[in-house]
């Protein structure tokens, strides 16, 4: 059997050949071929998007910073990015990002509700909480502060109406996030 990297050895001048190069090429003569045989069934590569959020979250921003359309330039903005936190923080870049997004997002969503001639901003997650007490109707006999007590604790506890407000708005802001720019 004759080795690619021998062939290509042979071909060069006897100047360049290296002692070394051609230990490596000698060494390489018995190894397997590097493309699987014709007959062989493909390998099956894991999908990380699939079970990673991290690479969902890079995903999402990298589309949010796309422009005309060209998603290898946004994933390098994202990449860089990534790499220039890693350097300043000296620490994984993804938790990084995660704290800064956290950091900056809204606390309240507010919405611009008109009342006669004013507009009027509306807490729309505290809307929520408050509507959700409002519809506990087993719990009717306790006053106001109670029911919104109880809600606070079911939110917590993920087993709120409110929570399910909050789910389905942020499916809808994904699915129009194209009309955010």
């Amino acid at each position: 059997t004759h080795s690619p990297i021998a062939s290509t050895l042979s071909t060069l001048p006897p100047s360049i050949t290296h002692t070394s190069a051609v230990a490596a090429a000698n060494s390489l003569a018995g190894t397997p071929p590097l493309t699987p045989p014709l007959d062989a069934a493909p390998a099956k590569i894991p999908n990380p998007a699939k079970h990673d959020p991290d690479t969902e979250l890079l995903g999402y921003l990298a589309r949010l910073v796309m422009r005309d359309g060209k998603l290898l330039p946004a994933y390098s903005h994202i990449n860089r990015m990534l790499n220039e936190s890693q350097l300043a923080t000296n620490a994984p870049p993804v938790p990084v990002l995660k704290k800064a997004l956290e950091t900056v997002s809204p606390m309240v969503r507010l919405v611009a509700r008109r009342k006669g001639l004013k507009q009027v901003m509306t807490p729309q997650a505290w809307k929520w909480i408050v509507a959700a007490s409002n519809k506990r109707s087993a719990e009717k006999e306790y006053e106001f502060g109670r029911r919104l007590a109880l809600e606070v604790m079911s939110v917590l506890a993920g087993q709120s109406e409110a929570i399910k407000n909050y789910t389905s708005t942020h499916q809808q802001a994904v699915v129009n996030r194209p009309n955010a720019w």
